[in-house]
């Protein structure tokens, strides 16, 4: 085995850990500033009505996301299955072993975005049977 194919899956896992890292970061950061807010508003004596409140807390709770997500995060995620794929036929021209584990990496990034295709789907069905579909002005509806 190449010296380069190792560098790559070190590189990927590298580059994921710190995607995972960086947006974890933020929210924390996020929710110590909101907390910041509420203690410094506390202690000067402010008022908190429950419109303020609500504003500043609004980043607390998870809306009901749209389905489009799901949609988009699959598109995505299929066409780097699509790429790593491609990568796999270049890199294969000359080791037939680093096609098989790219095709089959290609492979399984490709079956996490149809999952997230058909996630969508599945969704947005329930909510039209639920009666909350998004409105018919909605291109993707």
């Amino acid at each position: 085995m190449h010296m380069g194919g190792e560098l790559v899956g070190v590189v990927f896992w590298v580059a994921i850990f710190g995607i995972v890292a960086v947006e974890v970061w933020g929210r924390r950061s996020a929710e110590r500033e909101r907390q910041q807010t509420l203690r410094s508003a506390i202690e000067r004596g402010q008022q908190l009505d429950p419109a303020m409140l609500e504003k500043i807390l609004a980043g607390q709770t998870r809306s009901r996301g749209s389905p489009y997500g799901l949609l988009i995060a699959g598109v995505i995620v299929l066409f780097a299955g699509a790429g790593l794929a491609l990568l796999g036929v270049v890199v294969g021209a000359d080791d037939a072993d680093a096609f098989k584990g790219m095709v089959g990496s290609a492979g399984l990034i490709g079956m996490v975005g149809l999952g997230l295709c058909v996630a969508y789907a599945l969704k947005r069905r329930l909510e039209r049977q639920a009666g909350t579909a998004l409105p018919p002005s909605d291109p993707a509806a």
